[in-house]
């Protein structure tokens, strides 16, 4: 069963592209009909469904929402529409195949006025770009700073590892010195044991001496 429905959208519609864009969905889904600009600033939709459900999936499609404060961007704020026989239906306002646009036709001093909003559009897109080039360069900029910071940090760290390994180089010279005298000392002490021994050699002969003079008196 096809459905036949006259749509008026409201909104963020005129010179953003959304006829266009209504178009491309309804050819998408394989809806026929049309649609124009209005002078009050709507968009009027005619549009033939094959069936209630690609009516549905073309209604949910143009119903577009965006920033309402982005007036460079499709923003559907109502969505008015009439089926078939009920009071507001209009139908087609002329013969058309498939799904087409009424494109008025642009006036001289229209054609300058959307040159000129086209060229403020461009100043526009030109000063976020400059802003976004400054932020970024700024942006280096204490990225860099904080980069030599870190460097100023690490050489002073690396010289205080070297100081420290300069300390303990010494203090393993100094070891190394103890270590040579306590084996100057060990051999001292071992020259003495050596001594203490003949010592006691001695003291064993007088021993039997003494005990060898006892006996023969």
């Amino acid at each position: 069963m096809t459905l036949k429905a006259t749509m008026y959208a409201k909104g963020i519609v005129q010179e953003v592209h959304y006829r266009d864009y209504v178009a491309h969905i309804a050819r998408v889904i394989g809806i026929r009909g049309l649609v124009r600009n209005l002078k009050d600033g709507r968009v009027e939709i005619y549009c033939e469904a094959p069936n209630e459900r690609a009516f549905k999936r073309f209604l949910k499609g143009i119903d577009k929402k965006g920033d309402p404060e982005d007036y460079f961007q499709i923003n559907v704020e109502e969505l008015q529409v009439s089926l078939e026989k009920q009071p507001d239906y209009r139908g087609p306002w002329r013969k058309f195949e498939g799904f087409e646009i009424d494109r008025e036709e642009v006036k001289p001093e229209e054609a300058f006025g959307r040159l000129g909003l086209g060229l403020e559009l461009v100043r526009e897109v030109g000063t976020a770009v400059r802003e976004l080039t400054n932020t970024t360069k700024e942006s280096f900029a204490s990225m860099g700073a904080k980069y030599d910071t870190i460097s100023k940090v690490e050489g002073k760290i690396d010289r205080k590892l070297g100081g420290i390994d300069r300390t303990m180089g010494r203090a393993d010279q100094k070891l190394g010195k103890m270590d040579e005298k306590m084996g100057k000392v060990d051999q001292k002490l071992g020259g003495i044991d050596e001594k203490q021994g003949k010592l006691g050699n001695i003291d064993d002969k007088l021993g039997m001496l003494v005990e060898t003079a006892r006996k023969g008196k």
